[in-house]
């Protein structure tokens, strides 16, 4: 959590690139998700649309079904155009 709290810190202060460095390191499963929606974010700043799509089907398929954050995910996705009906969630062990 402390590396994705630094890596929203960093975006803040206008350092995009050491954020998306700081989201690159390994996170624990249940963190992932917001690994990579935050990172989705990030690459959207930088006008990385199709990247960024790709890290938001990432934490969509992630979250489990009827999480309230996957709602949030999902409307991301959606502003960009993108249908998630066809997106599966992973399954966990």
């Amino acid at each position: 959590m402390a590396r994705i709290r630094l890596a929203a810190l960093q975006w803040d202060t206008q350092s995009v690139n050491e954020a998306l460095k700081t989201l690159g390191a390994s996170f624990a499963t249940e963190m992932a998700p917001l690994a990579e929606d935050l990172r989705g974010d990030l690459l959207l700043a930088k006008n990385q649309t199709a990247d960024a799509i790709k890290a938001y089907q990432q934490a969509f398929k992630s979250l489990p079904e009827g999480s309230e954050y996957r709602r949030v995910v999902q409307a991301k996705l959606g502003a960009l155009g993108i249908e998630v009906a066809s997106l599966k969630p992973e399954v966990r062990p």
